[in-house]
C-alpha cells in the first residue's frame, strides 16, 4: 500500500490478488478473505468504501519500519506527528494534517483553510487517503 495518488489504500479485490503473491500454496482466496476480516477486526487494517488501508494499530507498530523503508512516501501530521493516511495536504506549505486533527482545531465546521498557512485547500489534490468530506 503505497501513496499512489495519496490514497494509501487498495481495493478488496487487489488485496485478494496480493494473496497469490504470498507464495504459500495452501493460502487460497478463502483464507485471504478470512485474514482480511481478522486484520480489520483487530484494527491492523481499516476498511472504508470497499478499500483497505493500514489501521491505527499497524501504523503505531510499523512506524519505524515504514519511515525507514518508505521515507519519501510517508506524510506526518504536523499537529500530532503521527503518520497521516487520511486527511489533507496543503499545496502551498506542503503540510499534512489528519482529518480528525483538522476538525478538532478548526474554528469552522467544514473549513477549507490550511491551519498552518491560512490558504485555501485545493479540493482536487489536497486529499490524503479516504476522506469522507472535503476540507
Amino acid at each position: 500500500m503505497t501513496n499512489e495518488n495519496n490514497s494509501f489504500s487498495i481495493t478488496y479485490h487487489e488485496a485478494l490478488r496480493k494473496a497469490n503473491e504470498v507464495g504459500v500454496s495452501t493460502f487460497k482466496a478463502k483464507e485471504a478473505q478470512k485474514s482480511l476480516e481478522k486484520f480489520a477486526k483487530e484494527q491492523w487494517l481499516e476498511s472504508d468504501k470497499g478499500r483497505f488501508l493500514l489501521g491505527n494499530r499497524a501504523l503505531c507498530e510499523l512506524r519505524v519500519y515504514l519511515l525507514d523503508f518508505y521515507p519519501e512516501e510517508i506524510l506526518d501530521c504536523y499537529v500530532c506527528n503521527n503518520i497521516a493516511t487520511k486527511g489533507f495536504i496543503c499545496g502551498y506549505c506542503g503540510k499534512a494534517i489528519h482529518t480528525f486533527c483538522h476538525t478538532e482545531l478548526s474554528n469552522e465546521k467544514n473549513s477549507s483553510v490550511c491551519l498552518n498557512c491560512n490558504k485555501d485547500y485545493d479540493p482536487t489534490d489536497s486529499v490524503i487517503g479516504l476522506v469522507v468530506s472535503s476540507p
